[in-house]
């Protein structure tokens, strides 16, 4: 399921995904919107529209709640914005648990 969830923050929740299947998607959808080459000349950042990614996995438990692992990927994509932009940074997370 894909949602937007504020501004320019989408998320895609992907169950019965691992990390990895989740890094893997989240890498193809980077490859497949830089190849549209799409133009941004409003930004001061990129000439073009590129992905910053958070990639979160979380284990559920009955005493989880959603906002943990919506927690954890936003933790993820300041990073990847932090570190340069245009890139996917990931984590298996148990500090939200």
């Amino acid at each position: 399921m894909v949602a937007r969830y504020g501004g320019e923050e989408f998320a895609c929740i992907l169950p019965n995904t691992g990390l990895c299947g989740a890094v893997q998607l989240a890498e193809k959808m980077q490859e497949h919107i830089r190849a549209l080459g799409i133009e941004h000349s409003a930004s001061d950042v990129a000439r073009v529209v590129t992905l910053s990614l958070g990639v979160a996995t979380l284990t559920p438990t009955d005493d989880l709640e959603f906002q943990a692992l919506i927690e954890a990927a936003d933790k993820q994509l300041y990073e990847a914005k932090k570190t340069g932009r245009a890139r996917v940074c990931s984590s298996f997370s148990d500090e939200y648990l």
